[in-house]
């Protein structure tokens, strides 16, 4: 193999992890913004798990998947709390590509940002 295909791929895994943090971190924002409890959140090889003690910070053996775990709360569960935890990763990806391609777009002329914007 190359190092200009061995380049190349790694800069895809690299966005596509992205990508994947950008969706989680807008299930996790919506969870918390609903107010149930973060029991677990992932993204690729990592994971950050509460315990009683506190958050522990552990490797996982999966590299472009993602989750958030939370308990309800259930004062706060409605139908459309829940629709919201759903859909925010997908409008975080949705306004995180926009961003970066309206950015190449105006902006700049690097082609990466527009490979980052189309692939989230």
């Amino acid at each position: 193999m190359e190092i200009s295909t061995l380049y190349y791929l790694m800069l895809l895994l690299s966005i596509l992890m992205l990508s994947t943090l950008v969706h989680e971190i807008g299930h996790l924002m919506a969870v918390f913004w609903v107010g149930h409890k973060l029991i677990e959140f992932a993204v690729g090889p990592i994971s950050i798990k509460w315990s009683g003690a506190g958050y522990s910070i552990k490797p996982r053996d999966s590299l472009l998947t993602g989750f958030v775990a939370y308990e309800r709360v259930y004062e706060k569960t409605s139908w459309k709390n829940e629709v919201l935890i759903i859909t925010s990763g997908v409008l975080a990806n949705f306004i995180w590509g926009v961003g970066f391609v309206a950015y190449y777009c105006f902006l700049s002329s690097d082609g990466l940002i527009a490979i980052v914007g189309g692939v989230s």
